[in-house]
């Protein structure tokens, strides 16, 4: 019963540097949000300043804090940290002043068109930047930072780093299509291509074959995108539940059915009823002056949307429907 339940006192957050070396333990109970975090590592870092060989606290405005791959804000700490002993630590990084430049180039070089699925760079992006630059995204504190501030920075990095979990995570939790610049090892990982797809839907064209024929992964990817079910394999093409929910997101999907499934006349008229709009990306065949039949149920479909009665609402998609049918009866 709830009356009878114990209080469990929230676990202390463990606190490491870059290099996973412990920095300080906070308590949890005295952590309400992000702010308050930062704030608690500077008091206690400079409290064992004196008594151990810690690193020196710094600043708030040179503090960045990631957990599990997940940068933190001033805001609300993650449930996962605040509730689970077993947690993994807070890690902090530190950006000296002198590395705001070269992030300032790398966000930008790094981030220029990179969001894009068909993004493919005419030239090496890092021939932009200058040598010491190039020298510190070899450095595995310095490229969380940067993948933190821009996650398409990830194709900047060097290449051990991006076969590297933790950099890898940080970049797409940020940006979730800069999955394309992980190495293939990570892009077969199930747990990387779930934070790139909570993200992104679209992140789903640069997973591993495998990974796009997980059913359960394509399911996620099409909840935050229907147009990646174009990404997803044959088999999760033919998969009538997915296929219809895929349509319900974005009507476009319907092209991307398997040819079996267009066949089934049950699942077209089915599509349709959830998305009138899938229409304009059937094949010809099914084409209104072919079929009346389909023509009525796209009609349906959007004046259940739009309403009978206020015309200049409906889209000229489906004005060529509504003009074959009989007026709807006025409604009392």
């Amino acid at each position: 019963r709830p009356e009878q339940a114990k209080h469990q006192p929230l676990p202390d957050i463990k606190v490491v540097d870059a290099s996973d070396r412990l920095l300080c333990q906070v308590p949890g109970a005295s952590v309400a949000d992000g702010r308050v975090l930062r704030q608690a590592i500077i008091a206690e870092t400079a409290s064992s300043e004196s008594s151990s060989s810690s690193s020196p606290a710094f600043p708030l405005e040179e503090q960045r804090l990631l957990f599990a791959g997940w940068p933190i804000s001033c805001g609300p700490l993650p449930s996962a940290l605040r509730l689970n002993a077993d947690a993994p630590p807070v890690k902090v990084l530190r950006v000296p002043a002198d590395w705001c430049d070269s992030l300032n180039r790398i966000a930008l070089i790094g981030g220029a068109g990179a969001s894009s699925s068909d993004f493919v760079p005419l030239v090496d992006p890092r021939t932009a930047l200058h040598d010491d630059d190039i020298k510190r995204l070899a450095e595995k504190p310095f490229a969380l930072v940067a993948v933190q501030e821009c996650g398409s920075s990830l194709r900047l990095v060097d290449e051990q780093l991006r076969d590297d979990v933790e950099v890898v995570l940080a970049s797409v939790h940020n940006v979730g299509v800069a999955l394309l610049f992980a190495s293939q090892r990570l892009r077969d990982d199930e747990g990387v291509v779930r934070a790139a797809i909570h993200q992104n839907g679209m992140a789903l064209e640069y997973a591993s074959t495998r990974l796009r024929n997980d059913r359960c992964l394509v399911y996620q990817a099409l909840q935050g995108s229907g147009a990646a079910f174009a990404f997803c394999s044959e088999a999760c093409r033919a998969d009538r539940c997915l296929a219809l929910f895929a349509v319900r997101k974005s009507a476009e999907a319907i092209s991307h059915v398997s040819s079996k499934l267009l066949a089934d006349r049950e699942f077209v008229i089915e599509a349709l009823q959830q998305n009138g709009s899938a229409w304009q990306w059937l094949p010809p065949v099914f084409h209104y002056d072919r079929d009346p039949e389909l023509a009525k149920i796209v009609s349906q479909f959007w004046l259940r949307r739009w309403g009978p009665h206020d015309d200049s609402a409906i889209p000229l998609r489906a004005a060529e429907f509504l003009r074959k049918l009989p007026p709807p009866p006025r409604i009392r």
